[in-house]
């Protein structure tokens, strides 16, 4: 089967992508009539054509649980000065997608405020997590006067979703230097130190962003 991806895919938008679908037909006939007709191919190939990942994880071993998760940023590589922390626990396949469509729109929202270092969105189960880096704690302010995140709230606290929640404000106690590896020596220098050079006399690569 040949096509382009023209619509929405599990919520995502149309790529434009082509899409080639290698499979095979068996068709039992009895009698001069066909039977049945039993259809064997990749069902990975279509998520990967559209350049999504194919992961086939347990959902709990003992006291792990396994999910998946997204990350956000603008470049921003700026030093962390303050975490929000926001945990919500959905009570049905639904709230879960409503949630996870919500955050996506808070995330590109957050993407341009001043301040905004990265987002991460965590889901486990039924328990939805995300963690936000910010250069200080009063750079979060404008997510409470208004937009996608202000709506979010709202909706949380109507009586149509979810079980329960918590959010809080981290202020980090102590960041460890960032660590980045000689591309000439192999050596992991202390990137804030080595002042871009290594002890070598060779060039580093930009140290990574924190979060």
């Amino acid at each position: 089967m040949k096509g382009a991806n023209t619509g929405p895919f599990n919520g995502l938008p149309p790529t434009g992508a082509t899409v080639v679908l290698p499979g095979a037909d068996f068709i039992r006939v009895d009698a001069g009539k066909i039977r049945s007709v039993q259809g064997y191919f990749d069902s990975g190939a279509l998520p990967r054509a559209l350049g999504l990942d194919v992961i086939v994880q347990p959902k709990a071993i003992g006291p792990f649980g396994f999910g998946t998760s997204v990350r956000a940023s603008n470049g921003n590589t700026a030093t962390p000065g303050a975490f929000s922390i926001t945990w919500l626990e959905a009570r049905t396949a639904e709230e879960q997608k409503e949630v996870s469509e919500s955050s996506r729109k808070v995330a590109m929202e957050m993407l341009s405020m001043p301040g905004f270092i990265s987002w991460l969105g965590v889901g486990v189960g039924d328990r939805m997590m995300t963690i936000t880096a910010w250069e200080s704690a009063n750079a979060m302010a404008p997510l409470m006067k208004g937009g996608k995140h202000r709506s979010a709230v709202e909706r949380f606290f109507s009586p149509e979703l979810a079980r329960g929640a918590a959010t809080g404000v981290w202020i980090p106690a102590r960041l460890n230097p960032r660590w980045i590896r000689c591309t000439a020596c192999s050596k992991m220098v202390d990137s804030e130190k080595a002042a871009g050079k290594c002890a070598c006399g060779a060039a580093l690569p930009a140290p990574l962003a924190y979060w």
